[in-house]
């Protein structure tokens, strides 16, 4: 009877260890196929996210296109406006010109005020659209980047997901072979009493074994096809996506090249244009000469006159020959950033320019300035207006001079100047140095040079330009009102050269910089002056505010002449005595 329970027991037992081993095969299909459906789910996600990003993408870049082509045809009727409000505005001048006479310069003053505020309106609404794409632009790249943030957390999620099925896998692998050891330690201990069911039960498990090892393979099986299907699946996307890559970027370059073909007819009809203003900028250029000529006469004394270049020689408006002599000024980009006020950061508030021009005599100031300082908006351009219009009111022009970047001009130089024509093209008191270079600029600033004159004079025919170019060879340009510079700062003694005599006698030329900074105690700088003066070349000498000094601490307005100093002052004041220059 013992017997008998146990081998029921043990067949009990047996029973209970099959299924027990058919549930964990059955959960492990199950949990298989579990995983199986949520990469599908993963992939389908995928491929949905994938496709609303690019619609995205494509409905941004037909906004952009759209915004553009707004823009532009927005700029084309805006300046067909400003064209026929200018062809309206010159016709009433002409016709009020010929009724008020006396009234003229007020008007012209008003059109030119429109138009100033026309070109101010039209920049700032370029601006504003080249602000609107290049918001656009950025909302696209954000969104770009958050979808691949997206992607690649969906990503690292199913990468997490698919370690942990493969973790619970191996546990249930690891039970299932201690199950089967438990299972074979208890086949061996009961071996004796189960040997009549050994034939069956091996049988049992040999086909029970045949049975999960297909199982297996058809599993395997399975799982191999349904990754090459996504292989497949993955690549044909792949290869859709590039395609339409493909035709967006096809599309792309073919507007751009209609873009490039606009730009081309612009530029050309803006060349058109430039020739038809500068022909009738010429024309009014000289119906102004011939007014300011008539009323040179009446002008009061302490009034600046518009100077012009005659005969290789800078001149007033009536005729009368002027040299330009005066100092440097430096610190303009430092002051023009703080608070103290503008002339009082440079040294030429009220008491320095009265011993300016009254104790030394001075006819201008020259300012030098970078780039960045002017195009930096409205608080420095009006600290510059004051600045001008404290010179003028002294009787003083400023020569504003621009420190250029190294090599030749860049779209920077023409933007400032374009600036500051536009804005002193009604003041006499402005003169203009465009590219105060310290070093030769080689065989293509001829060229650079032109194209910068040609800025300035589409907008301002009448102000004086200074250029690097007295180098004996000169800067071959048939440009008026143009004075050649150089600068002198070595503290050597001039050279008898015929050749720049020559050139300085038929040519008006300015030194720009000078300065002693010699070893002689002041003979080169007095040998210099003689020159200067034999030869009518303008000067500014340096510094009034800043080393090397010609004063001991204007803006404490401490004016105790350096060596140097005194040797301007006398300069400025009255000729050097032939006896101290021996040279030419």
């Amino acid at each position: 009877m013992n017997a008998s329970e146990a081998r029921r027991q043990r067949r009990e037992e047996e029973r209970t260890e099959r299924r027990r081993s058919e549930r964990l095969a059955e959960k492990a299909e199950r949990d298989a196929e579990e995983e199986r459906e949520a990469e599908r789910a993963e992939a389908r996600r995928r491929q949905a996210a994938r496709e609303e990003a690019e619609a995205t993408a494509a409905e941004e870049s037909a906004r952009e296109r759209r915004a553009q082509r707004l823009a532009a045809v927005r700029r084309e009727r805006a300046v067909a406006a400003r064209r026929a409000q200018a062809r309206e505005e010159r016709r009433r001048v002409a016709r009020s010109e010929r009724a008020e006479g006396q009234r003229e310069q007020q008007r012209r003053a008003a059109a030119s005020q429109r138009e100033v505020t026309d070109r101010r309106r039209q920049r700032v609404q370029e601006q504003r659209a080249a602000e609107r794409q290049a918001e656009a632009e950025q909302a696209a790249g954000q969104e770009r980047r958050r979808q691949q943030t997206a992607e690649d957390e969906a990503a690292a999620r199913s990468e997490e997901t698919r370690r942990a099925r493969e973790e619970e896998r191996r546990a249930r692998a690891r039970e299932e072979e201690q199950a089967a050891q438990r299972a074979a330690e208890l086949r061996t201990a009961d071996a004796a009493r189960r040997a009549e069911d050994r034939r069956s039960s091996e049988a049992e498990a040999q086909r029970r074994e045949q049975l999960l090892e297909e199982q297996r393979r058809e599993l395997l099986e399975e799982r191999r096809r349904r990754e090459r299907e996504a292989e497949a699946r993955a690549e044909r996307l792949r290869e859709a996506r590039e395609a339409k890559l493909r035709g967006l970027a096809q599309e792309r370059a073919a507007e751009e090249a209609d873009r490039e073909r606009a730009e081309e007819r612009r530029a050309r009809e803006a060349r058109r244009r430039e020739a038809e203003r500068r022909a009738q900028a010429q024309r009014e250029s000289r119906q102004r000469e011939r007014r300011a000529g008539a009323r040179a006469s009446e002008q009061e004394v302490t009034e600046l006159p518009w100077l012009r270049t005659e005969d290789g020689r800078v001149v007033e408006w009536g005729g009368e020959a002027r040299v330009l002599r005066g100092v440097n000024v430096v610190g303009l980009d430092e002051a023009a950033a703080g608070e103290t006020p503008l002339l009082e950061a440079l040294a030429l508030d009220d008491r320095n320019l009265e011993v300016l021009t009254d104790g030394w005599g001075v006819s201008v100031v020259r300012v030098p300035f970078s780039a960045g300082t002017i195009l930096g908006g409205s608080p420095v351009l009006d600290r510059l207006d004051e600045l001008v219009g404290a010179l003028a009111g002294s009787n003083v022009y400023a020569l504003l001079a621009l420190r250029p970047p190294e090599g030749l001009p860049d779209q920077g130089t023409h933007d400032v100047w374009t600036l500051l024509a536009d804005r002193y093209q009604a003041q006499p008191g402005a003169l203009f140095e465009p590219y105060a270079a310290e070093a030769p600029l080689g065989d293509d600033w001829p060229e650079a040079a032109l194209e910068l004159v040609r800025t300035i004079r589409s907008i301002h025919q009448s102000s004086l330009l200074l250029l690097p170019g007295a180098d004996l060879e000169g800067l071959a340009l048939a440009v008026p009102n143009l004075v050649y510079t150089l600068r002198d700062t070595s503290g050597s003694r001039p050279r008898l050269d015929e050749r720049f005599a020559a050139f300085a006698r038929s040519n008006p030329v300015l030194v720009s910089e000078w300065a002693n900074e010699g070893p002689d105690l002041g003979r080169s700088a007095i040998a210099n002056a003689g020159l200067f003066e034999r030869l009518d070349i303008g000067w500014c000498a340096c510094n009034w505010n800043a080393p090397p000094r010609l004063v001991a601490e204007p803006s404490l307005h401490r004016f105790a002449e350096t060596r140097f100093g005194l040797i301007v002052r006398r300069a400025l004041a009255a000729p050097v005595r032939p006896a101290l220059s021996p040279y030419y």
